[in-house]
């Protein structure tokens, strides 16, 4: 259009062909995968790392969620975990406490024996204070 080889009243954005968006099919893990995954975590994993695994498997939280995650929203007495944030990346790798993506993401999920086995959640509140 610089050089004028094309008018400037063409729309040459009209001519591009938009490709189709390809859902992805979400796959979980099944039975069989979370029992071997649970018992390499519970046989290898530092308490820590053992505690955002059961986190991520058992409560169905993001990452971005699990990674914003602070002890005043966690409750032992009531046993649920309070869900109103999520870390995300900026650009130069700086990271921002923000909203959860959707206002349905903001929700209180309970602490279930199974999750919180062996004391995960006071063992490791212990080793990081």
């Amino acid at each position: 259009m610089q050089l004028h080889y094309i008018s400037i009243s063409y729309n040459f954005v009209g001519d591009v062909i938009t490709p189709k968006i390809v859902k992805k099919q979400i796959q979980s893990y099944n039975e069989d995968e979370v029992k071997k995954l649970f018992e390499l975590v519970d046989k290898d994993a530092s308490s820590n790392v053992k505690l955002l695994i059961y986190l991520a498997i058992t409560t169905g939280m993001r990452r971005s969620e699990i990674n914003a995650l602070t002890f005043d929203d966690v409750d032992l007495k009531e046993k649920t975990i309070n869900v109103n944030k999520a870390r995300v990346y900026q650009h130069r790798g700086k990271c921002v406490l923000k909203e959860p993506k959707t206002a349905s993401s903001v929700r209180v999920i309970p602490i279930t024996d199974f999750t919180d086995k062996e004391g995960t959640y006071h063992r490791a509140s212990k080793e990081i204070d």
